[in-house]
Parts: structure tokens; C-alpha cells; sequence
């Protein structure tokens, strides 16, 4: 029956990191206001085998001690780089790990936003100082001794940017179109090298005339937070933009000059009734208890949000139920606490759903 027991000097399933995420030729992701991307593996160093360990951890070095130490199974562990985006960025929300989700700290993660200068990781620079690179401009995650489970790999990683420009659109969340679109342009960093001369400021961000691409996006509450994560033509990304906005781009005057399709003058206050289809996002459940809190959704700011037009379950119409300024708890109710902002319950996670209000316009808009 000795073929049934496992010496308990058995050697380890694997003896090295199991390489998935990492190209060289990958283009570095763009993100401007808010959204998710991979990322790409940059380096890593000091694979470790652990004898003892039950596999179950999230991450970070304090996940190497759990389950008994018996020799019959192995937790592994790697220090890590993963490059995520164009710097510099806000910050990083939550992070989903295969099916969990979770707070950079609760995954042994730090952050660096991809300033330029940046400073080289501390841990990078005492341990590997030939490796000690700064990746001026890049935005990167970094964990020493990262819980890699009870496998060799590291798993399906999507991180939450709070990119370039986050927080300037209309609604508080995303990025106002007008400002990406001159990033876009003329960024030293990462832009089509378009010569900030050659705009006319006036039609992406003057107030006279007709309305600028910036007047009209804010009256009709346009807001966005696009991702470039691969090669393509400039002129059919600001061209898609464009389209998305219902705006054109013409060279007149020795000038590139934006003009709206718009053809009804908005006036600041003037209200409208919008719709929303999305799916109730998850949030980071709280570990001490495992207790998952309720699902934010802000649809425009409380100066912007009129009056609450109800939410129903996408495809099939069933309203869901108000229950005021209150947190809700049973699937299928809602509330809104401040202005703008609805609450939905953790039950509802991932229920593709509709949400109408009315709105009034941030920003004026004038055909002339």
C-alpha cells in the first residue's frame, strides 16, 4: 500500500514561474478617465516553492503561511512587475483576480502611477539593483513574494485605471471628450505629435459662436473614457470618436476646426430624460466578514440630477422596487441616497439593468 502514501521529501509540481502574460511587442495600454485593462508581465525573480502551504491565498507574502505544514503540497511565490498603462495616472481601484475581486492592498500590490521622473521601486533597487529600472512614464504593479496559489502561474489579472484625465467629464467619472481629444493630439509623451497650433481652441474650447465640442459635449452630457491597446491609424481612432459624439473635424484656415451636428440650441438648466443599460458592478466584498456591500452606479452629478425616472431589469421590464434614501439588501430594490447616484443590492451583482432619469444640461449650447 506504499504506492497510496507521498514521501514527505517529495519534490514541488513546478520550478518556475509558468510565463502566460508577457510580450515585448505589445503596444503600452492609453487610458484616459476610467476603465480596465490586462496588464503585461515586465519581470519577476525569486521563484519559491513552499512545502506545507494549502494554495488558498490571495496574494502578498502573508498568504505563504496558511494550512499545515505537512511536506504534501507546495504554495509558490514570485516577486513581480506588471506593467499596466501610460503615466501618469490617478490610481488603480479594484482588481480582478480570476473570479474574486479585490483592493491592491489586500493583493500585497503597490502602485506606481508612471510619473516622469519616477522613482525606482525600493525592493527593486536593495535586492536586484542590475534590474533596478524606473519605466519613466509607465504606470506599474509591483508585490514582493506574490502569492501564486498552489500553481506556478499568475493568473487572470484586470486592473480598474483611474486614468488620464479621470473625474473631468460631465458626470464626475469619466473624461470630458474635448480635453481628450487635444491630449490626444498633441501629449509630448504619448500623442499623435500634432502641432497645438494648428487647433482651433475656439471650436474645442470656446464658449462663443456656435459652441465649442467642450459646450456641447457638457450640454448634452456627454462623457467617455476610451482605451488604446493596440496599433492603429490616428486619423480612425479621432475619426470613431468623433462619430461617437456626433461631432466633425474639418481643416479650414490653415487650422483643424471641430464643429457639432448639433442643431438645437441647449440652454444651461434646460432638462432632458436619459437611459442608462449596464450591468450592476461588483464591489470589494469586506474579508473580515466576508459581508459584500451594496453597488454604486452614478449616473451624473447632483447638481445635474433632476428627478429619478425608475429602473427596470433589462429585456424583460420588471421595475425594480424604490425604497428611498436607503441601502437595499433584497434583489430587485434600489435607492438613491445622494443626487445622481443609485444603490443596488450585492444580490443583484452582474444584472444587466436600465436606469431613466432626468437630467438638466450642464453646459450651454447656441446655434446661431
Amino acid at each position: 500500500m506504499g504506492f497510496l502514501r507521498r514521501n514527505d521529501h517529495s519534490k514541488p509540481d513546478f520550478t518556475s514561474l509558468q510565463i502566460q502574460t508577457s510580450t515585448s511587442i505589445l503596444p503600452i495600454p492609453i487610458v484616459w478617465g476610467r476603465n480596465k485593462i490586462a496588464p503585461n508581465l515586465l519581470w519577476f525573480a525569486n521563484f519559491q516553492a513552499v512545502p506545507g502551504g494549502s494554495g488558498k491565498g490571495i496574494g502578498g507574502k502573508g498568504g505563504l503561511g496558511g494550512g499545515a505544514s505537512s511536506g504534501n503540497s507546495y504554495t509558490y511565490a514570485a516577486d513581480i512587475i506588471l506593467g499596466l498603462c501610460e503615466g501618469p495616472i490617478a490610481g488603480v481601484g479594484l482588481i480582478w483576480k480570476d473570479l474574486a475581486i479585490y483592493l491592491p492592498l489586500e493583493l500585497g500590490m503597490g502602485i506606481e502611477n508612471g510619473t516622469t521622473p519616477q522613482a525606482v521601486w525600493p525592493y527593486l533597487a536593495a535586492l536586484y539593483p542590475y534590474n533596478a529600472l524606473a519605466y519613466q512614464g509607465t504606470a506599474y504593479a509591483w508585490a514582493a513574494g506574490y502569492n501564486l496559489g498552489d500553481t506556478a502561474s499568475i493568473g487572470n489579472h484586470n486592473f480598474e485605471i483611474i486614468g488620464i484625465l479621470a473625474g473631468t467629464g460631465v458626470n464626475g467619472i469619466d473624461a470630458d471628450p474635448a480635453q481628450v481629444i487635444y491630449d490626444f493630439l498633441t501629449n509630448a509623451q504619448y500623442g499623435a505629435g500634432f502641432d497645438p497650433a494648428s487647433i482651433d481652441a475656439t471650436t474645442l474650447f470656446g464658449s462663443g459662436g456656435d459652441g465649442s465640442l467642450q459646450t456641447y459635449c457638457r450640454a448634452m452630457g456627454f462623457a467617455f473614457s476610451p482605451v488604446l491597446v493596440s496599433q492603429e491609424q490616428g486619423s480612425s481612432i479621432l475619426t470613431r470618436w468623433l462619430q461617437l459624439l456626433s461631432c466633425a473635424a474639418v481643416w479650414s484656415g490653415g487650422l483643424l476646426k471641430f464643429i457639432p451636428y448639433g442643431d438645437t440650441a441647449i440652454s444651461q438648466g434646460s432638462q432632458t430624460s436619459y437611459q442608462t443599460q449596464l450591468s450592476i458592478p461588483a464591489t470589494v466584498p469586506q474579508t473580515a466578514t466576508y459581508f459584500h456591500p451594496p453597488s454604486f452606479v452614478t449616473v451624473a452629478q447632483p447638481s445635474n440630477f433632476v428627478s429619478d425616472g425608475g429602473v427596470v431589469f433589462a429585456f424583460s421590464n420588471i421595475p425594480f422596487a424604490f425604497i428611498g434614501a436607503e441601502y437595499p439588501s433584497a434583489s430587485g430594490t434600489y435607492g438613491v441616497v445622494t443626487p445622481g447616484t443609485y444603490i443596488f443590492a450585492a444580490v443583484d451583482y452582474g444584472k444587466p439593468i436600465v436606469i431613466t432619469w432626468t437630467g438638466s444640461a450642464a453646459g450651454l449650447m447656441r446655434r446661431t
